[in-house]
């Protein structure tokens, strides 16, 4: 379910990211349409301008340039233009081109705005019914997505990404605070492994220092232990309350550290006399066969005593009763 929401998040986010850019085309469209009416109405004045047309009634150019400059000098910035450029063509009555005139914003970058590939707008120079030549606009605008025309488009993407990112923390932050959680539990987990180990090895430690010792001391664990499994490398410890725990020692270490309560009745298990009396049973198995039978918790053990020594203990001296 959460995976659901997440995807129709992401959808929603992706519409406002078509309207967005939907938002920047009208922008730029808008602009369009704008330098188009001011250029419109550069050329309207300057038609319409007295100088421009005493000059074409009597003939003469002299004050196109005048105006021209004029007009460029009043708009040289205005609605985002970053330079633009005037050109007069007049004719002579017939095919050929009596004058011709070029202004620009900034002096000398006629060249450089032709480089750019330029918008060009062209209009008549019309007096009355009569056409004398064309003016040609050419702009370079600096329309571009950094602008300050673009800043709330730039403010609604913004704010959009903002909500997608916090929905998106809504939705998974509980799922990476609960893998967090699991990576600390794991963490925690280990800990307790290597502490297991640590501790596991002081006894280790006890048992070394104890072998390597005139004396002999008893096991520390031996109380209520009831019998000692080997299965290499670990001895597996299980006591008279039903609980056990295994180790990383040798039945043979074991035998030279603790007091000879215990007894081997095979090669991989020591049992405690002591608490044998109290928990087990021996079963006859036929001619020279016996089984040990241990309960602990009502949980039954039989183990085959194959050893000579372990069967006469448990039969001569602990006198358990046979099955």
């Amino acid at each position: 379910m959460k995976f659901k929401i997440i995807a129709c998040g992401s959808f929603f986010y992706f519409c406002l990211i078509v309207l967005a850019f939907w938002a920047y085309t009208l922008t730029y469209g808008d602009l369009q349409r704008e330098e188009k009416r001011s250029l419109d109405r550069l050329s309207f004045l300057f038609n319409h301008s007295t100088v421009v047309m005493d000059d074409l009634y009597v003939g003469t150019y002299d004050g196109l340039e005048h105006e021209l400059t004029y007009l460029l000098n009043s708009v040289a910035f205005e609605h985002s233009l970053e330079s633009m450029c005037g050109e007069v063509s007049a004719n002579d009555g017939g095919d050929g081109i009596a004058y011709n005139i070029i202004r620009c914003s900034d002096d000398g970058v006629y060249s450089e705005i032709l480089n750019k590939l330029p918008r060009t707008y062209d209009y008549q120079i019309k007096l009355g019914d009569i056409t004398y030549g064309t003016l040609t606009w050419r702009v370079i605008s600096n329309n571009n997505v950094f602008s300050l025309h673009y800043v709330p488009v730039h403010l609604f993407m913004a704010l959009s990404t903002a909500i997608y990112l916090g929905f998106l923390w809504i939705c998974l932050g509980p799922y990476g605070f609960k893998r967090k959680s699991e990576i600390c539990e794991s963490k925690e987990e280990r800990d307790q492994y290597r502490n297991l180990i640590e501790q596991v090895g002081n006894t280790l430690n006890v048992i070394n220092n104890s072998c390597n010792g005139v004396n002999k001391k008893h096991f520390p664990l031996n109380d209520d232990v009831v019998y000692v499994e080997y299965k290499a490398p670990y001895s597996t410890i299980h006591y008279f309350n039903g609980t056990n725990r295994m180790m990383r020692v040798s039945l043979l270490e074991l035998e030279n550290c603790i007091y000879n309560c215990f007894v081997r009745i095979k090669r991989n298990m020591l049992v405690n006399k002591n608490q044998l009396s109290n928990c087990a049973k021996m079963e006859v198995k036929g001619v020279n066969k016996s089984e040990l039978v241990i309960t602990i918790r009502g949980e039954k053990r039989k183990f085959n005593v194959t050893s000579a020594t372990g069967y006469k203990v448990l039969i001569d001296k602990l006198h358990l009763r046979n099955g």
